[in-house]
């Protein structure tokens, strides 16, 4: 189904078939990304039946829009929760699980029948982006950077985290062995990781990883996740991407690394080596820059997002751009050498983002800005960054809307994102998942905190409250 090609398909699917037979009792995983960026599957016995290779799995519409939290239907998003399409796979992206052997992953698109797509499919909104931006000459490539803490759940250490700083090098020495495992499934998997250092949180790593194009980006975004949490659950630990785990803890991000190519060769800087953007990787960035505020809401898609982004915390919270600039929003990273840009960083974003809509999204901002000329302002290059808002004011530093209803209402109007969306990704993201997390109570809230951060941190509260209670029980038989 990836291919027009008829006899390519057969090929694939003849060869996928051999791949399978030779593995004992492999089950192929049918996966797909919902618009709230989960990643779901249907795992179908190959001994039971090959046909679903040709044929694909059914899903209801409705499972696309339901939200992360509630996972209940909610009127009026746009979508039905009667009928079902047909989730068609990839057969390029088929591969065997190196962490879970006895089982094969393959990307699904969603399609309404077995010949029109469907307009609320993720994974066909980035495919609809990449090709318009392919008929201007132009393309993408792209990577995630992802950040995310890690405790021990098993064993005598069970619950203590990894106390180190920035760049420590002993964290190496202690996690030898899940490094290299990461490493080695990633690789067996396409996934090139190019570092992996220490960051500045308790327990926070970072692991980047090699750029692809655009829509091989985003698929390997969902394989880095599934993997980083296979391989730590083998070695004993929990892996937790949100964004702001707890008040005093660094956020994790996910910040997007973007160049803009053509005819095969990077254009981001086409002039003299130095500092200097291409006309066209000017314009590109300027369409980002220009509709980042309403991008938020693609990209900062949760309330705890809007925690991580704050002015001050190297979070890409200002409306800006500059050279290595990590407080603005966007940062071109220059070369070690010659100092000649290759890439620039899109910072506002984190895991809890669906990375289809995230790099669709990103690439409909920057043909927009190709087409109508957006120019960047001036670049903002400061020695120190100023931490309170009079002084950001001073230097003309705008900060990003600070909540998720707020970028929701910058969505709501920004026409070119409305159309490239289309009514019923708009319509069901805005009602079903994001609208629904932009009105959380803090109950809610302080429920999603608790679900992911430390048992001993869940035991305390238990006896905080129990210990009021109680204080409360002497109270009410004393009066």
């Amino acid at each position: 189904f990836f291919f027009n090609d008829t006899a390519t398909t057969e090929i694939y699917t003849e060869q996928i078939v051999g791949s399978v037979r030779c593995v004992q009792e492999t089950d192929i995983r049918y996966t797909n990304v919902t618009l709230s960026n989960i990643i779901r599957c249907q795992a179908v016995n190959t001994e039971y039946s090959l046909d679903s290779l040709k044929d694909g799995v059914q899903l209801g519409f409705v499972m696309n829009g339901l939200p992360y939290l509630y996972e209940m239907f909610v009127p009026n998003d746009g979508d039905t929760a009667i009928y079902e399409g047909q989730l068609k796979p990839d057969l390029s992206t088929f591969q065997v699980l190196p962490y879970s052997p006895t089982h094969a992953r393959i990307m699904c698109d969603f399609y309404e029948d077995e010949n029109t797509e469907y307009s609320g499919c993720p994974r066909l909104f980035l495919k609809r982006c990449i090709k318009q931006l392919g008929d201007l000459g132009y393309e993408v490539k792209a990577a995630f950077e992802n950040e995310f803490y890690v405790e021990r759940v098993n064993g005598d250490n069970e619950g203590n985290e990894l106390v180190t700083n920035f760049l420590h090098s002993h964290l190496f020495d202690e996690y030898t062995a899940f490094f290299d495992d990461l490493r080695d499934q990633l690789s067996a998997q396409g996934v090139i990781v190019e570092k992996a250092i220490k960051e500045s949180g308790i327990g926070m790593l970072e692991v980047p990883i090699l750029y692809q194009d655009a829509l091989k980006a985003a698929d390997q975004q969902i394989i880095f996740r599934e993997t980083v949490r296979a391989v730590g659950r083998k070695h004993g630990l929990k892996v937790i991407f949100l964004p702001k785990v707890a008040k005093n803890f660094m956020g994790c991000s996910s910040h997007v690394h973007l160049s803009l190519w053509r005819d095969g060769k990077n254009i981001l800087n086409e002039g003299p080596k130095g500092r200097n953007l291409s006309d066209t990787a000017n314009t590109f960035i300027g369409g980002i820059l220009e509709h980042i505020k309403a991008l938020l809401a693609i990209t900062a898609p949760t309330t705890m997002s809007y925690e991580r982004i704050q002015p001050g915390k190297v979070a890409g919270a200002l409306e800006a751009w500059g050279w290595q600039a990590r407080e603005a929003a966007i940062r071109i990273c220059d070369n070690v050498v010659g100092h000649s840009p290759s890439h620039f960083e899109y910072r506002p974003c984190d895991v809890t983002s669906n990375p289809y809509l995230t790099l669709g999204s990103l690439i409909t901002a920057g043909i927009d800005g190709i087409k109508n000329n957006y120019k960047l302002p001036k670049a903002k290059q400061l020695e120190i960054w100023p931490h309170n808002e009079e002084d950001r004011k001073t230097y003309g530093l705008v900060t990003l809307p600070q909540k998720l209803s707020e970028t929701l209402a910058y969505l709501k109007e920004d026409k070119v994102l409305l159309d490239a969306l289309g009514y019923k990704i708009s319509t069901t993201y805005t009602v079903s998942y994001t609208h629904l997390r932009a009105h959380e109570t803090g109950r809610n809230l302080v429920c999603r905190l608790l679900l992911e951060k430390k048992k001993r941190l869940r035991i305390f509260i238990l006896q905080q409250l129990q210990l009021l209670n109680q204080i409360c029980m002497q109270s009410f038989s004393t009066h």
